[in-house]
């Protein structure tokens, strides 16, 4: 009777690492395995409305709060890849991110973040109508443990392999969030005419985000660590979600610029 629970243990565990490994591949200290290409992506946005000028604009770095395991390039990949929505997006003529760069150092010394107030110190930027200023306010990716198989997995994953075991569990569910803040300011006033944000979350296989999932976080083991090319697949959803909620405050705006613009137009021909 003494040795019945040691055997208990031994079936629980062995039953437990079945559940938790059924289509699960670890790799100790090997390269983190891709997922296939994700199924998700951002979808593209409406079309601008008729009679809309496009804004000339630029988007600096991004400011990144400071979260754990992370790209340290987080603040430039941002940018690049507002920059491309925004190019998508029909609504304006984006001037890439280190020319916008070397003009803002030229111009207000623009070493770090940008200070709206400062450009209303300055004056207009040369050749820019609007600046896109961007934070990432959070960046993580966690086990989702909606059900007591999940739970089960989880916990004996955590235990059977390390922080730096590289992991790729397909099927497994995990949780994506990322908080985005972002505001258009006029570059002439510093004044910020449209803003918005976003605290994306979405649940989904690891197979359907098409990460690579490179192990535990040392810092909270219900949290993933996951590499750069994974991080910039998330961004892009959350920078695409705030983006389309922004458009039609900016379509708004830019409409009445327009408006503004094809009436002195008419004006200054009529005279």
């Amino acid at each position: 009777m003494r040795s019945l629970p040691k055997r208990l243990t031994h079936w629980g565990l062995s039953f437990a690492l079945g559940a938790a490994l059924a289509g699960c591949s670890v790799i100790p200290g090997g390269p983190g395995q891709s997922a296939k290409e994700s199924s998700l992506r951002p979808a593209p946005f409406d079309p601008p409305p008729p009679g809309l000028h496009p804004a000339r604009i630029g988007i600096p770095k991004f400011e990144v709060s400071y979260l754990f395991d992370l790209d340290p390039r987080l603040s430039y990949i941002a940018a690049d890849q507002l920059t491309t929505l925004a190019a998508n997006s029909g609504r304006f003529r984006v001037i890439e991110r280190a020319q916008i760069e070397k003009i803002l150092d030229e111009q207000i010394g623009g070493q770090g973040n940008v200070d709206p107030a400062e450009l209303a110190k300055r004056g207009k930027i040369r050749g820019v109508d609007y600046l896109i200023l961007g934070k990432v306010t959070n960046l993580q990716v966690n086990t989702y443990e909606g059900s007591f198989a999940a739970k089960l997995a989880w916990s004996v994953l955590r235990k059977v392999t390390g922080s730096n075991v590289k992991l790729f569990y397909a099927n497994a569910k995990i949780t994506t969030e990322c908080g985005i803040d972002l505001r258009l300011v006029d570059t002439t006033t510093g004044e910020v005419v449209v803003s918005d944000f976003t605290d994306y979350t979405k649940t989904d296989s690891i197979k359907a985000f098409g990460v690579s999932i490179a192990g535990f976080s040392n810092s909270d083991r219900s949290r993933l660590r996951i590499d750069s090319a994974s991080q910039g697949k998330v961004l892009r959803l959350a920078l695409a979600d705030v983006m389309k909620k922004m458009l039609p405050k900016i379509d708004k705006m830019l409409l009445a610029q327009s408006s503004g613009d094809d009436q002195s137009q008419l004006a200054r021909s009529g005279s």
